[in-house]
This record gives structure tokens, sequence and C-alpha cells, in this order.
């Protein structure tokens, strides 16, 4: 059975990728912690005697706005050690970068903040949809090898049981005269 990759990077029955693959997604991931906050907060300081960012670069500001939260929502789930940590690494590591220039697209001028804003929203589209399909795969292929063992188990029972019962109905019951 031949893994499917994700750039370069092999998944296997045990692990969606490789643990240095882990570790650099992790490395990506983790500086976002601090420096959406302060986006933020120059963003809100430079706001304060014009209009509103909502206003003004609407578009920017929703897809921030969500990325932030998907992305601290995955922080929280590496924090919690769940069975979902390898995916909220990768998770993490697409959208805290969306997040972040979604955020610096707005302190520059039109043009030039569109032309940073548009193709990284479509990486990460692209990005993501291919680590979907991989996951989706591998959930796939889980289940298959889920759903083989119990027909194989339930297989077994029954060949079992049909032993027991092929011997009992093969003896004759024997009335007392």
């Amino acid at each position: 059975m031949q893994p499917q990759t994700i750039a370069g990077h092999g998944v296997d029955d045990g692990h969606l990728v490789s643990d240095s693959f882990f570790q650099w997604m992790l490395m990506i991931a983790k500086p976002f912690k601090y420096l959406i906050p302060m986006l933020i907060t120059v963003l809100q300081v430079s706001s304060q005697r014009s209009e509103s960012p909502f206003k003004s670069h609407p578009a920017n500001m929703w897809i921030s706005l969500i990325a932030t939260f998907i992305y601290y929502f995955a922080v929280a789930a590496q924090l919690e050690n769940t069975i979902f940590f390898e995916r909220s690494i990768i998770v993490a590591a697409i959208s805290g970068p969306l997040s972040a220039v979604s955020l610096v697209s707005m302190f520059l001028p039109g043009l030039l903040g569109f032309l940073i804003f548009i193709p990284w929203t479509l990486l990460t589209i692209i990005i993501a949809y291919q680590i979907h399909y991989v996951l989706i795969h591998h959930a796939c292929r889980h289940l298959q090898q889920n759903i083989q063992n119990i027909v194989s188990k339930f297989s077994d029972v029954c060949s079992t049981s049909s032993g027991f019962i092929g011997s009992s109905s093969n003896e004759q019951t024997r009335l007392p005269v």
C-alpha cells in the first residue's frame, strides 16, 4: 500500500506525517500566538480616529477574524493534548499565517495589500484542501480496516458457533422407551 504525501512527507498507518514534519509545522505556528494580538492592537490604535476596519477592509477583517478564532481553537487543542493534537498543529500552521497576512494587508496601500492578501488566501485554500483530502483518505482507510476486522471476527464467531450447532444437530436425541 503506497502512502499519500503532503509536500513530500508520507502518510502511513500509524501517523499522518513524520514527526519532523510536525516539529516544523509547530515552529511555524508558534510565533503567531504573539504576533496576532500585537497586530490587532496596532490595528486598533491606528483606526481610532478613522473609520472601522470592518468598513474599510471588510473581507480582510472577516477572514482575519475567522482565521484567528480557528488558530486559537487549534492552539487550545494542542494544550489539552487531545486526540486531535496532530491535526491541530496543521490547522494552526495554516490559520495563523492567514490571520497575520490579512491583518498586515490592512496596513498596506490598497493595491499592494490586495496583491498580498488574495494569493495568500488562495494558497491557504489549496493547502487546506490537500490536507483535508489526505485526512479523509486516511480516515477511510482506517474505517475500512476496522470494518474488515469486525467482519473477520464475526466470521470467526459464526464458524465457531456453527461447529457447536452442527455437532449438536448430528446427535439424535434419544427418548426413553
